[in-house]
């Protein structure tokens, strides 16, 4: 079955670019519930579905976007136990209920920067902590847009790791075994593989409405915003764009324009006096011969 784990394969090609997988440290998971999401923000919902409680490694996966002509990260794993993955489903946070969900709707965490982070529930309360946020920033400063990373947090550590192409609504699956038990855990950024990884087939197999897009609208709620809009239900190449349309009160051509004249250079002010011809001196007369007496 194909999923997500194609994102971390190395050096796996799609046509937006290809992959490199790197470790993003461990997270230890006293609590057995996990909370995916924006570590800068206050509050988190922990994820429904529990685990062993544990110490679990991350990996980010590192694509080169040919559009960006640079690397982001396309995706985040948690893994939990050796083995493939039979199935994969969405994964819902406490007070998510799929009942309701619109046509087009499904469920995601908020990122208003740049980040995203697994972490222990529990420990998750100190996540707004300022020491945390300050750690945060030198464990990425190296690469910023493409970084994975693990932090200090009270009762063990988490793996925070940069979010896509920054701030938006993603969404997290749960890969499980044939037994029913999770594999691994995987929150994607939608910049790379979607009919690869059946991210949109994913979310429609199990909640109603329109799956995954590439283009999406917000419908967040001021007292819910993990619930998104998508705009349709098959991504469609993106459509030429009109031309501007014509200026409703356009200003009416001159009928009989008057040519152009051009107008004759102004004089010079001060110009220069022409020089006075000199007179031509008058011949002196020849004097006549005296008479001798």
């Amino acid at each position: 079955m194909v999923g997500f784990e194609i994102l971390f394969e190395s050096g796996r090609r799609f046509v937006e670019g290809f992959v490199e997988p790197r470790g993003a440290g461990h997270v230890h998971v006293p609590s057995g519930r996990i909370v995916v999401g924006d570590p800068t923000r206050g509050r988190h919902d922990a994820l429904v579905r529990p685990v062993p409680p544990g110490r679990y490694a991350a990996t980010i996966s590192v694509a080169w976007i040919h559009a960006l002509m640079e690397y982001r990260v396309a995706a985040a794993m948690l893994r939990f136990r050796a083995g493939p993955v039979a199935t994969w489903e969405p994964a819902l946070a406490d007070g998510q209920d799929p009942a309701r969900l619109e046509p087009g709707e499904y469920f995601g965490y908020s990122v208003s920067g740049d980040l995203a982070c697994f972490a222990d529930a529990e420990a998750a309360e100190a996540l707004a902590d300022d020491l945390v946020a300050r750690a945060i920033g030198p464990a990425i400063a190296a690469t910023p847009h493409c970084a994975g990373a693990q932090i200090p947090i009270a009762g063990g550590t988490m793996s925070v790791f940069t979010a896509g192409i920054g701030g938006g609504t993603y969404s997290s699956f749960w890969g499980l075994n044939a037994t029913g038990e999770p594999v691994v855990l995987v929150t994607e950024f939608r910049i790379i593989g979607l009919d690869e990884t059946r991210a949109d087939l994913i979310l429609a197999e199990h909640w109603p409405g329109t799956p995954y897009e590439d283009d999406i609208t917000s419908n967040w709620e001021p007292d819910d915003e993990s619930i998104v809009r998508t705009s349709l239900l098959v991504r469609t190449p993106t459509p030429v764009p009109a031309p501007p349309p014509a200026a409703r009160n356009p200003k009416p051509a001159t009928r009989n324009p008057k040519p152009a004249t051009r107008k004759p250079k102004p004089a010079a002010r001060n110009p220069t006096p022409k020089p006075k011809p000199k007179p031509t001196p008058k011949p002196k007369p020849t004097p006549k011969p005296k008479r001798r007496r």
